[in-house]
This record gives C-alpha cells, sequence and structure tokens, in this order.
C-alpha cells in the first residue's frame, strides 16, 4: 500500500527560504532536481512571522513544511532516509534562522523522483482543455510499488500533480523509529 505524505506539524509554515539562498527554491518546491554546483554551503531558512510556537519546539520537529523551499527535515529522518533508501531523494543541507536563534542539522527534502502513481480509474478528475493538467476531485492511489522502469522506489512525486507518496515501508520505518510531524492519507479529498 501507499500513502500520500502529509505534514502535521504546523497549521502555518513557520519558515521560508531565506533571500540570500541560490535560485533553487522552486526547484524545491516543484520536485526538480538540484544541480549541486549551484549550491555553495547550507541553505537557510528565516523566520515567516507566521506563528508562535516557541523555537524549542520547532527544532524538535521532525519534518516541517516552508514557504517557497519545499519540506525541512531533521537529522534523525534524513539518517533513516539515508539509511535504508539512499539515492531516492536530494537532502541538502540547511539551518534555521527562527525568533533571533539559528538551529542547524536540518535539511530540504528535495523528492525529484516522478511516476504515476495514481488509480485513475478510481479517481474522479478533469483534464484540462488547454494545457493538459489534472485537475482532481477525489484522488485514489494504485496499488503495488512505486516503480518506473523496474525500479522500485519509496518516497515519489505523482507525475499528475506533485504531491509527494511514500511506500508502506517508508510508512513503517517512520512509525517504528518514532518520527513525529508525520501523516499518511490513503486517497486524497479536495475539500472546497
Amino acid at each position: 500500500m501507499n500513502y500520500f505524505l502529509e505534514i502535521t506539524s504546523l497549521p502555518d509554515y513557520p519558515v521560508k527560504f531565506g533571500k540570500n539562498n541560490p535560485n533553487v527554491d522552486n526547484s524545491i518546491d516543484l520536485g526538480n532536481f538540484v544541480d549541486p554546483a549551484l549550491l555553495n554551503g547550507a541553505l537557510h531558512y528565516v523566520d515567516a512571522k507566521n506563528g508562535n510556537v516557541p523555537f524549542e519546539k520547532l527544532v524538535a520537529y521532525d519534518a516541517m513544511s516552508s514557504v517557497s523551499g519545499g519540506i525541512v527535515i531533521s537529522s534523525r529522518l534524513k539518517e533513516l532516509i539515508d539509511t535504508h533508501f539512499p539515492h531516492q531523494v536530494q537532502l541538502i543541507e540547511c539551518d534555521i534562522e527562527y525568533k533571533g536563534q539559528v538551529a542547524n542539522g536540518f535539511y530540504a527534502l528535495n523528492v525529484y523522483t516522478k511516476v504515476p502513481c495514481y488509480d485513475l480509474e478510481k479517481s474522479v478528475y478533469e483534464v484540462s482543455p488547454v494545457d493538459k493538467s489534472y485537475d482532481f476531485e477525489k484522488i485514489v492511489l494504485a496499488e503495488g510499488p512505486l516503480e518506473e522502469y523496474g525500479i522500485e522506489y519509496h518516497i515519489v512525486r505523482s507525475i499528475h500533480d506533485n504531491k509527494i507518496v511514500v511506500s508502506e515501508a517508508f510508512k513503517k520505518l517512520a512509525e517504528e523509529h518514532s518520527i513525529n510531524s508525520l501523516g499518511f492519507l490513503k486517497e486524497f479529498v479536495m475539500e472546497w
């Protein structure tokens, strides 16, 4: 079984992609591989001034969504991904400046592998006649492994709308290691 990855740490995005970073934020948000030559050190995330979460609580999250910079994960989650699912995502070192303090040991999670992972027969959607994009009302995930060209993945993006999907193995590993701030949804229904 596969699951939509949901970041549950905060309803608001506490940090944003810093202004002094190389121009790679859209790449991370869209799941495009970032050329390491563009990076010269850690990326920087700063306080988005969207909430009042204490610094100590913020740095205890294993995952958080950011404004214009994708998902930021802890070194604990990074180690699990490196150990069990190496070379499936790009993990870019970053730091967080929040409420006047700086925290190191975080990573921007760049999920750049895009595969077909939806059961389009069970999903409810329309295809735009203009650009052929998908507008989903309800998404049902396909059963079976997340694979393409005979390679099985555990962390991917959907080719239809860029949502992040993970395998049962990823979910079990996160639960076994008490990784916080992650939720796993079996299907996705748009709320109007």
